[in-house]
């Protein structure tokens, strides 16, 4: 593998966008090195798998945010306790665009956040002021339920 894919032998998911090497390189014609190869937007495991769109033609990406995996401080959850931060880690990496469709509203008001993008899985939201303990706060963005 290392010398006819030029990737990791030992890492069967070199840029971890949920297809192997082998299956990028054999089956799908995307790059094993590269998360989303079409440049689009959505990474490749979505685009063959979840929106049957051509992982090769940027043009019909379908810019979403792949399934949430964590949530800090509440595993899994919508509704946020009061904290100065909040972490989001996705099953996938996603394309850095999507961010500003995150909405958070505390008690029907809407709360404005910094976000920062760590290691293109991870979100840390940081809310510019402390949220409501008496309020409950729901963060959403499209696709989400």
């Amino acid at each position: 593998e290392l010398f006819t894919l030029a990737t990791d032998p030992l890492d069967p998911d070199m840029d971890d966008d949920g297809l192997s090497d082998t299956q990028e390189a054999t089956i799908f014609g995307t790059n094993p090195r590269a998360f989303d190869t079409d440049g689009g937007g959505r990474d490749d495991y979505a685009e063959v798998t979840i929106d049957a769109s051509d992982p090769l033609d940027g043009s019909d990406d379908v810019l979403a945010f792949p399934a949430l995996s964590t949530s800090q401080p509440l595993d899994r959850a919508r509704f946020i306790p009061r904290s100065s931060w909040i972490r989001l880690r996705f099953a996938h990496p996603f394309d850095p665009r999507l961010v500003e469709q995150l909405s958070l509203t505390c008690g029907g008001t809407q709360v404005t956040f910094a976000a920062t993008i760590v290691e293109a899985r991870n979100v840390i939201l940081n809310p510019d002021t402390l949220l409501p303990a008496s309020q409950s706060c729901v963060l959403s963005w499209p696709g989400y339920s």
